[in-house]
């Protein structure tokens, strides 16, 4: 029986099926590959979520990718409690928080969520000093459930999860 199980194809990647993974990839090969650099904050950027300050607790600081404030994608989403999983073959990080399945290619402008293609404001990066994938904040809060503030006098994004909005 042991040996039986054995032989079955390995199809599934946590609640992210090879089928899901391979079919968002090819919709993401068609899209050309997007530039883009990143740079550190002249300023301090500080990052609440749920009223919690995890600006000092982040691995890796908050980054401007062409101006658009990013995260360290593995950072953000293990902090909130997601299953983050990289998927070498295709070059995509999947992300499992609750109902949700996302999957995030590197150098798209776009992002799979629940199986459909949600465009970004900028590609997903990989910082070439620490290997660590950057990705539009606002873009990944939203498609996990957050709302998104930002106090521009403060410097601070702040996110609330629709659990503690309503």
């Amino acid at each position: 029986m042991i040996l039986l199980l054995l032989m079955l194809p390995m199809t599934v990647f946590g609640a992210i099926d090879r089928k899901e993974i391979d079919s968002a990839d090819a919709k993401f090969q068609k899209m050309k590959a997007e530039s883009g650099n990143l740079k550190e904050f002249s300023k301090h950027l500080n990052l609440i979520i749920d009223n919690v300050d995890v600006t000092k607790v982040l691995k890796h600081k908050p980054m401007a990718i062409d101006g658009s404030t990013s995260v360290a994608l593995r950072d953000f989403t293990e902090r909130i409690g997601a299953k983050v999983t990289w998927y070498d073959h295709s070059r995509m990080i999947g992300i499992e928080y609750g109902k949700s399945h996302i999957l995030v290619p590197i150098d798209k402008k776009a992002m799979w969520v629940n199986g459909k293609i949600v465009d970004m404001n900028i590609a997903a990066k990989i910082h070439g000093e620490t290997s660590t994938t950057y990705i539009p904040l606002r873009n990944i809060a939203q498609a996990l459930g957050y709302k998104v503030e930002f106090d521009n006098e403060t410097f601070t994004a702040k996110l609330f999860s629709q659990k503690k909005t309503k």
